[in-house]
């Protein structure tokens, strides 16, 4: 059927009781359905509204109807009955392209509504039927739009990997302590295990203008062990609640702008406690400065700084404070995106043992178009760590790290705008004392949001 013409439109806004007789004009149901659509893109949805209703009657069951008069509604400032309608589009939806539509008008009238945070759920489950790239387009970028302007940020996270070394001990079965040989214990070797944990990130906007935004929030991380039966039976005594580890914090983060071409400063703080098995560690806090240089399209550097303090509980352990500073530069090359790291970082404390000072560098790459179907990204990072004064040792304490990881997002795997990534690492340390030369290799299950 050929598309309307707006005069059509202009003739039906016409028919008003101020003109003084009763006119009429007649349009089949088609013809209605395709002047509802013409009246919302003229922005009339009172008009687009009552031929919705009048369809309806008819046949009360019209999916496309049903749409359209919730548009309607929610242009109207109807906002309650824009929602009762979208729900009763989603459970008429039977094509993944009708699920599509119902799961973004809900959100769509929940967004007008202000439930910010049920429409970004509702738009994660439009996630699991969008399938043409316009479609994706448009989920993304009404995602974006929702959570900008949602003043609640949610962030969680959940993993599981098997490790080779779950409690972190030493990769030697005999050390030299002070130049005489020692037969390592089984409880300070390394015991592989499995672990699972579970991470929250939730914050509150207080406050935002056109170059600053101002966060209070909250923070939880806890990890569960399971040792494998090797472990179990070298170590009948050891279980896995004894390396439980919980973390929670309140979280401060404010953000400004400060230059017109996007230059960016990061205020953030944290005041915590840690728990390891079944007691408190410490008490901590800490805060950070990071600024942001857009160097040129596609290129950013970021400087930041970080200062931590751990108030030890239960034991005689000393306080210690641990300054950072480092640099990161982003930038595109041989069509990936690479990150060039370089940090240094040194303790203070009343224990001389616990004071050290370290070198990392690292270099990460994410490929930019997927392999396969799935989104790859590798990183290689190397670190040296010197003590002065070591309990085991006449002498300095020398460390020397190398880690290497790879992650793979299965973005075709994805469930709610989620999708899990594998990921693999290795880390090894080389220590002159050997007690604290260890070895770990992890491979990870986690999921990672695709917005």
């Amino acid at each position: 059927m050929a598309r309307l013409k707006p005069w059509l439109i202009a003739g039906l806004l016409a028919l008003t009781p101020l003109s003084g007789q009763a006119q009429s004009i007649t349009l089949s149901p088609a013809q209605m359905h395709q002047t509802a659509r013409e009246a919302l893109a003229a922005h009339n949805p009172a008009l687009a509204l009552a031929l919705a209703d009048a369809l309806l009657k008819v046949a009360p069951d019209q999916f496309g109807i049903l749409i359209l008069k919730s548009r309607a509604e929610r242009d109207l400032g109807k906002l309650a009955a824009a929602r009762k309608t979208a729900r009763r589009a989603w459970q008429l939806a039977k094509t993944p392209n009708e699920k599509f539509a119902a799961s973004l008008i809900t959100a769509q009238a929940l967004s007008s509504a202000g439930s910010k945070t049920r429409a970004q759920i509702w738009l994660r489950r439009a996630s699991d039927h969008a399938t043409t790239p316009g479609q994706k387009t448009q989920l993304r970028r009404d995602f974006n739009y929702v959570r900008s302007t949602n003043p609640w940020r949610v962030n969680l996270g959940f993993g599981v990997n098997p490790s080779s070394n779950v409690n972190g001990g030493s990769s030697k079965d005999t050390i030299t302590l002070f130049g005489l040989p020692f037969l390592l214990s089984e409880d300070a070797k390394a015991l592989s295990g499995f672990q699972a944990f579970a991470t929250a990130d939730i914050s509150y906007r207080l406050n935002e203008t056109q170059r600053s935004r101002t966060w209070l929030g909250f923070q939880a991380y806890h990890r569960e062990t399971w040792l494998s039966d090797d472990a179990k039976e070298a170590v009948p005594t050891a279980k896995g609640g004894d390396f439980r580890y919980t973390s929670a914090a309140l979280t401060f983060k404010h953000q400004h702008i400060i230059s017109d071409k996007g230059t960016r400063l990061d205020l953030s703080a944290r005041l915590g406690r840690n728990w390891y098995g079944t007691s408190p560690l410490s008490n901590f806090a800490s805060v950070g400065v990071d600024v942001h240089w857009n160097v040129s399209p596609g290129k950013r550097l970021t400087l930041h700084t970080r200062m931590d303090f751990q108030d030890y509980l239960g034991t005689t352990t000393p306080n210690t404070y641990v300054g950072s500073v480092g640099l990161r530069y982003s930038l595109p090359g041989f069509g990936q995106r690479w990150t060039l790291s370089a940090d240094y970082q040194q303790s203070f404390s009343d224990d001389l043992t616990r004071e050290y000072h370290e070198y990392r560098a690292g270099i990460d790459v994410t490929f930019a178009k997927p392999i396969a179907g799935m989104d790859l990204s590798m990183g290689l990072q190397a670190s040296k760590r010197s003590y002065d004064v070591s309990p085991y040792a006449s002498g300095a304490r020398e460390d020397t790290s190398v880690e290497a990881n790879a992650a793979i997002t299965l973005s075709k795997l994805g469930f709610m705008g989620f999708s899990p990534v594998v990921s693999l690492r290795h880390r090894q340390t080389n220590s002159n004392v050997s007690l604290y030369s260890s070895k770990e290799t992890a491979l990870g299950l986690s999921l990672s949001s695709n917005f």
